[in-house]
Protein backbone atom coordinates (compact mmCIF):
# COMPACT_ATOMS: atom_id res chain seq x y z
CA UNK A 1 0.00 0.00 0.00
CA UNK A 2 1.47 3.35 -0.97
CA UNK A 3 1.27 6.55 1.12
CA UNK A 4 -1.81 7.89 -0.65
CA UNK A 5 -3.67 4.62 -0.14
CA UNK A 6 -2.68 4.52 3.54
CA UNK A 7 -3.95 8.08 4.07
CA UNK A 8 -7.21 7.28 2.28
CA UNK A 9 -7.62 4.14 4.39
CA UNK A 10 -7.10 6.13 7.61
CA UNK A 11 -9.73 8.67 6.51
CA UNK A 12 -12.19 5.87 5.74
CA UNK A 13 -11.69 4.27 9.17
CA UNK A 14 -12.27 7.67 10.77
CA UNK A 15 -15.63 7.85 8.96
CA UNK A 16 -16.79 4.41 10.15
CA UNK A 17 -19.12 3.85 13.05
CA UNK A 18 -17.53 2.34 16.12
CA UNK A 19 -19.42 -0.88 15.39
CA UNK A 20 -17.99 -1.05 11.86
CA UNK A 21 -14.48 -0.50 13.18
CA UNK A 22 -14.84 -3.36 15.68
CA UNK A 23 -16.27 -5.71 13.06
CA UNK A 24 -13.50 -4.81 10.62
CA UNK A 25 -10.83 -5.57 13.24
CA UNK A 26 -12.31 -9.06 13.65
CA UNK A 27 -12.72 -9.61 9.92
CA UNK A 28 -9.11 -8.70 9.13
CA UNK A 29 -7.97 -11.56 11.38
CA UNK A 30 -9.93 -14.00 9.22
CA UNK A 31 -9.80 -12.45 5.76
CA UNK A 32 -6.76 -10.19 5.70
CA UNK A 33 -6.72 -7.14 3.44
CA UNK A 34 -9.90 -8.14 1.62
CA UNK A 35 -11.99 -7.94 4.79
CA UNK A 36 -13.56 -4.55 4.24
CA UNK A 37 -14.56 -5.36 0.67
CA UNK A 38 -16.11 -8.65 1.86
CA UNK A 39 -18.10 -6.89 4.60
CA UNK A 40 -19.29 -4.16 2.27
CA UNK A 41 -20.47 -6.80 -0.20
CA UNK A 42 -22.45 -8.51 2.58
CA UNK A 43 -24.17 -5.33 3.75
CA UNK A 44 -24.87 -3.98 0.28
CA UNK A 45 -26.01 -7.32 -1.10
CA UNK A 46 -28.07 -8.61 1.81
CA UNK A 47 -28.94 -5.58 3.92
CA UNK A 48 -30.80 -3.18 1.65
CA UNK A 49 -27.70 -1.65 0.05
CA UNK A 50 -26.35 -0.50 3.43
CA UNK A 51 -22.76 0.78 3.32
CA UNK A 52 -20.65 -1.29 5.72
CA UNK A 53 -19.15 1.87 7.27
CA UNK A 54 -22.60 2.80 8.62
CA UNK A 55 -23.52 -0.38 10.50
CA UNK A 56 -24.78 -0.12 14.05
CA UNK A 57 -25.22 -2.75 16.76
CA UNK A 58 -28.78 -3.56 15.66
CA UNK A 59 -27.41 -4.70 12.26
CA UNK A 60 -25.09 -7.33 13.74
CA UNK A 61 -27.53 -10.23 13.94
CA UNK A 62 -28.28 -10.07 10.22
CA UNK A 63 -24.65 -9.32 9.28
CA UNK A 64 -23.34 -12.23 11.32
CA UNK A 65 -25.84 -14.55 9.62
CA UNK A 66 -24.60 -13.53 6.16
CA UNK A 67 -20.98 -13.73 7.25
CA UNK A 68 -21.61 -17.30 8.35
CA UNK A 69 -23.14 -18.17 4.98
CA UNK A 70 -20.62 -16.37 2.76
CA UNK A 71 -17.41 -16.96 4.69
CA UNK A 72 -17.90 -20.74 4.30
CA UNK A 73 -17.11 -20.24 0.63
CA UNK A 74 -13.62 -19.01 1.53
CA UNK A 75 -12.81 -20.43 4.95
CA UNK A 76 -13.03 -23.72 6.76
CA UNK A 77 -16.59 -24.28 8.03
CA UNK A 78 -15.50 -24.02 11.68
CA UNK A 79 -13.52 -20.81 11.08
CA UNK A 80 -16.46 -19.25 9.24
CA UNK A 81 -18.76 -20.12 12.14
CA UNK A 82 -16.28 -18.73 14.66
CA UNK A 83 -15.96 -15.52 12.64
CA UNK A 84 -19.75 -15.08 12.49
CA UNK A 85 -20.12 -15.69 16.25
CA UNK A 86 -17.45 -13.13 17.09
CA UNK A 87 -19.21 -10.52 14.96
CA UNK A 88 -22.53 -11.30 16.64
CA UNK A 89 -20.90 -10.67 20.03
CA UNK A 90 -19.59 -7.19 19.20
CA UNK A 91 -20.88 -4.60 21.65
Amino acid sequence: MNDAEMKANKRMVALMTETAQRVLEIAIKYLGPGAEKFLDRQTKGHMDDLAFELIEPFHLEKLSFWIGVSAKLMLDKNKASEFAKKVAQVK
